[in-house]
């Protein structure tokens, strides 16, 4: 992590990363973190709408567990059982 940018341009905290080799990526991380490209953990976000959140749809759950199985998070097994219980709901 550092800061690029001049006094005159201004600042903007950034990362390096790279993934081996001669490759590397560098990450404005406000910008990302604006976009979504990366996501604070929960401990870190602010408590905006806590109140009323956002209503999380069947779909967008299964989406998410799908993607946890194709990454090989979760087991064929544990991936039914989750998917049984949201559609009993």
């Amino acid at each position: 992590m550092g800061t690029i940018g001049t006094k005159r341009s201004g600042f903007t905290v950034a990362a390096i990363v790279g993934t081996g080799g001669l490759v590397r990526y560098l990450i404005e991380v406000e910008n990302a973190l604006e976009s979504s490209e990366i996501i604070l953990p929960v401990r870190y976000r602010k408590n905006v709408n806590q109140a009323n959140p956002a209503p999380i749809s069947v779909a967008d759950e299964l989406l998410k567990l799908k993607q946890l199985l194709d990454a090989g998070a979760l087991t064929q097994d544990e991936f039914n059982q989750q998917k049984k219980k949201l559609l009993s709901q």
